[in-house]
């Protein structure tokens, strides 16, 4: 009877820890739920609007506006004193921004709530990415030298 009894109580024991474990992992497991991503409902939102012979600064802001997004550019990137014509009817803003960004050689990405307006055509030195890496082949050799310009021993380019 003792023997059934510590096999019951050890039982027991081993059945409440293994429940424990289960209801950490099923709260754990509630945390890491996806939720739906919201940084390109921003491009499907749906605008009227009509631009005629306007600077690419105030069509922005107009658009802007009637998006409820914030742009973010600089006026020497995208040549903002240009003048540009477009009229769309319920598009969404994505087909709004490609009409008028594509012939001005503009590009932008969606940040959030804000999209970001730069030159199609940018340089590393504006992005300070690098636009593609360039492999050369070049063989170079050396001799290592020290402070003094004495050759360190063992080592060669």
């Amino acid at each position: 009877m003792l023997i059934n009894t510590k096999r019951r109580e050890i039982f027991s024991r081993i059945m409440r820890q293994a429940g424990y474990q289960i209801f950490v992992m099923i709260w754990c497991s509630s945390m890491v739920l996806a939720l739906d991503g919201k940084g390109q409902e921003v491009l499907n939102r749906s605008i009227s609007v009509t631009i005629e012979n306007q600077r690419v600064e105030q069509a922005i802001k107009q658009i802007g506006k009637l998006a409820s997004v914030r742009f973010i550019y600089s006026p020497q990137v995208i040549k903002s004193e240009r003048k540009v014509n477009i009229s769309v009817q319920s598009q969404p803003l994505s087909y709004v921004l490609n009409s008028l960004l594509t012939p001005l050689q503009v590009s932008y990405e969606v940040v959030g709530s804000q999209i970001i307006l730069r030159s199609s055509s940018t340089s590393q030195a504006a992005t300070g990415m690098p636009e593609k890496a360039v492999s050369v082949d070049q063989t170079i050799s050396g001799t290592v030298t020290d402070e003094k310009n004495e050759p360190l021993p063992g080592v060669t380019v």
